[in-house]
């Protein structure tokens, strides 16, 4: 890969998060979601707007129990 083509991308996944992050600040983050997120090999639960996928908080402790449970 040429240092062209690697400059091409590196403006697409510029302009790609350009468009998420307008995506999410224009969502009304009506629909939240909890689930496990993994980075690395670290996971932990966090509760997201289900329609832009951003972090809208950290689970209470209620809500994560019931989560481990798989209860509703």
């Amino acid at each position: 890969m040429t240092d062209g083509e690697m400059d091409k991308l590196k403006q697409k996944q510029k302009e790609i998060i350009e468009q998420i992050n307008e995506y999410q600040s224009n969502c009304k983050h009506e629909h939240e979601e909890l689930k496990m997120v993994h980075n690395g090999s670290m996971s932990s639960l966090k509760v997201t707007c289900k329609d832009c996928d951003i972090l809208l908080r950290y689970p209470t402790q209620e809500e994560t129990k019931r989560y481990l449970n798989n209860e509703k």
